[in-house]
């Protein structure tokens, strides 16, 4: 899903140069956020097991 957002934004930045100078920086933002959610997801303290005993 969060992929079909950055192609939209890519499409209205190709389009126009107000796009080009919005969609960018957004699709850039979304893209970190989806790769740190990513890379910190195993850090879940509540799947830590080690806890619970």
């Amino acid at each position: 899903m969060i992929f079909i957002i950055i192609e939209i934004l890519m499409l209205v930045a190709a389009i126009t140069v107000v796009g080009l100078i919005i969609a960018i920086p957004f699709a850039n933002i979304i893209l970190m956020a989806a790769y740190r959610k990513l890379v910190y997801s195993h850090l879940d303290v509540d799947d830590d097991l080690s806890e619970t005993n």
